[in-house]
């Protein structure tokens, strides 16, 4: 796994990477930290490498929102975590899909249940849902680039964020291959994946990609209880 700390506070950024360092071998995981004083290093670095990274919202006098934008166009898969002494960025996090916002003063406490929940996350971008399509094509998506399947006229369609795909197989079947806590059925037509759904009406999701879909009014409270349950996870 590879690891990126970005801080111009070069105490922090020793104290963090000797956490990080501990951590791995604890959890015997084979682990390269590298460390980086200032913005301008960390963003000419091999930014698509990176598993995942801690970045300082101020480094080096410059704004570290604007370097995530940056380092996301190169890397949208990496767990992003940022840590400050501040709390009054932290909603700025959310532009750029960050996994954490970590208050300096509190990261020997934080550290441990951050770091799990972290691995968890890296270790789900790895799954992958394999399929046979309809004209007999064998296709393998990841879980996290799903948003969500379709049963439509006796076919099932899959709908991921840079394609879409009609199945050779049943709703039924798929939520059975899935078994995956990230998915609900909103609708007997539709199973969500509620990690890619930016918000919640009612019973109506709205999808990253600002597709609307209406779940049933019986599913509501379900609807709604799993997305709070994944934004609070933030």
């Amino acid at each position: 796994m590879e690891i990126a700390v970005c801080d111009d506070d070069t105490r922090f950024a020793g104290q963090l990477e000797g956490l990080l360092t501990q951590y791995c071998a604890e959890q015997e995981i084979d682990a390269h930290v590298q460390c980086f004083n200032s913005a301008m290093r960390f963003l000419e670095s091999d930014l698509p490498k990176y598993d995942l990274v801690f970045l300082d919202v101020k480094i080096d006098k410059e704004n570290g929102i604007e370097t995530a934008h940056t380092f996301r166009r190169r890397n949208e898969d990496a767990v992003l975590i940022f840590v400050s002494a501040y709390l009054e960025y932290a909603p700025k996090g959310y532009e750029v899909d960050a996994f954490r916002y970590i208050l300096k003063d509190s990261i020997g406490t934080d550290f441990p249940y951050c770091m799990g929940a972290a691995l968890d996350k890296i270790r789900a971008r790895a799954q992958r849902f394999s399929f046979k399509t309809i004209d007999g094509n064998f296709v393998s998506v990841r879980l996290t680039d799903i948003l969500y399947f379709e049963s439509s006229n006796h076919s099932v369609f899959l709908y991921v964020k840079s394609a879409n795909y009609r199945l050779y197989n049943t709703l039924a079947a798929v939520m059975k291959q899935l078994n995956s806590e990230d998915f609900l059925q909103i609708h007997r037509c539709y199973y969500v994946n509620m990690r890619n759904v930016a918000e919640v009406k009612g019973s109506t999701v709205v999808l990253t990609n600002g597709e609307v879909l209406i779940g049933s009014r019986q599913n509501k409270k379900a609807i709604q209880e799993k997305f709070l349950s994944i934004q609070g996870e933030c």
